[in-house]
């Protein structure tokens, strides 16, 4: 009679083995599936979001307060960053306002006009006012005064200058407009200071300018 127990109890460590193996494999897929509201990156206030499966649409989840997120007409959330500044700002304590907002300490400068000027004014505060890109930078490169104005707008190749660029005053107006070519190193098409307007000669020069601005910001999701 004591063979069906001989027989019976490796059955049950297999049975119970097998139901561990399964139960770790369901969780372990569910870890794997994208949720309703997944966390994803911000650019410039707008959200890339990553595509819900179920629903065919984007959806985020940011965690960051509350009263720090807004949402679009299409109901997709996104990062007040302007409102992270001004309480960041506020504070009058970059490394508390670094660590309270790590969105505007760590973010890409060139998602959002102001993760630039956290970076520059409050923390860390590199680049003594300006942010320039890298040597191999490829595209368009902002940078912005304190106030959210844009102080500097340029095309880069491989980390150079190229085409049309801008330069602003605090309020917002054209100060300068510069053209570069890799045949000519430097000119200027408007100089408020040197009394020069040439951008009726350079009318295609500036179209593509601004094309490919818009493309680039298209691309990019920026504003």
């Amino acid at each position: 009679m004591r063979r069906p127990v001989k027989l019976t109890i490796p059955l049950m460590i297999i049975a119970l083995i097998l139901t561990v193996y399964f139960v770790d494999q369901q969780e372990t897929q569910s870890d794997n599936v994208i949720p309703l509201n997944t966390v994803d990156s911000v650019i410039q206030g707008d959200s890339l979001p990553l595509p819900d499966v179920a629903l065919q649409r984007p959806t985020v989840r940011l965690t960051a307060e509350p009263k720090y997120i807004k949402k679009d007409k299409d109901g997709v959330e996104y990062l007040d960053y302007e409102k992270m500044y001004k309480t960041a700002w506020a504070m009058n304590d970059p490394e508390r306002a670094a660590k309270t907002f790590p969105e505007l300490a760590q973010g890409d400068v060139q998602k959002n006009k102001w993760i630039y000027i956290f970076q520059v004014f409050i923390f860390p505060k590199k680049g003594d006012g300006f942010i320039f890109p890298s040597e191999n930078y490829d595209g368009v490169w902002r940078q912005w005064h304190d106030n959210g104005k844009l102080s500097n707008l340029s095309i880069y190749e491989s980390g150079r200058k190229m085409g049309v660029s801008k330069i602003f005053y605090y309020d917002g107006t054209l100060l300068v407009m510069e053209y570069r070519t890799k045949k000519i190193p430097f000119t200027y098409i408007y100089s408020i200071p040197n009394k020069i307007d040439l951008r009726p000669q350079y009318a295609k020069e500036i179209a593509e300018f601004e094309k490919e601005l818009a493309k680039f910001e298209k691309e990019h999701g920026l504003k």
